[in-house]
């Protein structure tokens, strides 16, 4: 699955100016991370949302990039509601539901949801390349974004590999819980994965010195202002000051 395999629609969001949109939204993600008290949480929540349902992008795509924090959510809020003290829900025997535990696994939820929904809004409503070029325009180092761009474009590759590795030794009799059992086979795999990403690495290295790549994005993408750009990004810091001051309030 692409990130930015929708990038081409049409909607307000996709229209955005990249560098505007970072101008606009890594101050609310930031908001979205420090705000602790109801309202700022809901509101945030809020544009996050409203901003996934004006990019258009479709749903079965937007839950398939939550699925990795949607999990990591069911898995601490037991977690913290079993454990995190204060006021009893619940008791049975040695077991205790926590009231601040409730609490702290929603505003944890609602945090993570609004960020990760913001950072969709940010990386699939355009290319990969634009993306990147618009960090360089921030003067991100350019090591930094070249390993970001690299990783994301080969990870797939490599997974693909696994799977036939695994695929491979299944054919020979491999299985999980026998991989478990004798972890020779299981390293044996890794290994030769790893072994296959050094030599890609090599190749891919070699390629790009040939293409006289210099560590720049080039892109046909030319960024170009206008008058919508300044004010959706205006109308962005101005929530992201609403929700300080709901927070501070």
């Amino acid at each position: 699955m692409e990130l930015d395999q929708y990038a081409r629609l049409r909607s307000p969001i996709h229209s955005w100016d990249a560098r505007w949109k970072f101008i606009a939204l890594v101050p609310l993600i930031f908001v979205c991370a420090a705000v602790k008290q109801a309202p700022g949480l809901l509101c945030a929540a809020l544009v996050s949302l409203a901003m996934v349902i004006i990019s258009r992008l479709p749903i079965r795509h937007v839950l398939k990039i939550l699925k990795g924090p949607f999990y990591f959510i069911i898995i601490m809020t037991p977690v913290l509601m079993l454990t995190s003290g204060g006021e009893r829900l619940v008791s049975w025997e040695m077991i205790s539901v926590y009231r601040s535990g409730l609490f702290i696994a929603a505003r944890l939820a609602i945090k993570a949801l609004s960020i990760m929904l913001l950072f969709i809004c940010l990386f699939a409503t355009a290319r990969l390349q634009e993306s990147m070029k618009a960090m360089e325009f921030f003067k991100l180092p350019s090591i930094l974004l070249s390993l970001l761009f690299f990783t994301y474009r080969y990870i797939f590759l490599y997974l693909e590999e696994l799977g036939k590795l695994l695929t491979a030794a299944r054919l020979r009799g491999y299985t999980l819980l026998r991989g478990l059992k004798s972890l020779q086979s299981t390293v044996s795999i890794l290994v030769t994965l790893l072994i296959r990403s050094y030599e890609q690495s090599e190749r891919v290295y070699a390629a790009m010195r040939l293409r006289g790549y210099t560590g720049t994005f080039p892109t046909l993408c030319r960024f170009k202002t206008q008058a919508s750009d300044v004010l959706k990004t205006s109308l962005l810091l101005s929530l992201s000051v609403l929700i300080v001051y709901m927070e501070v309030l």
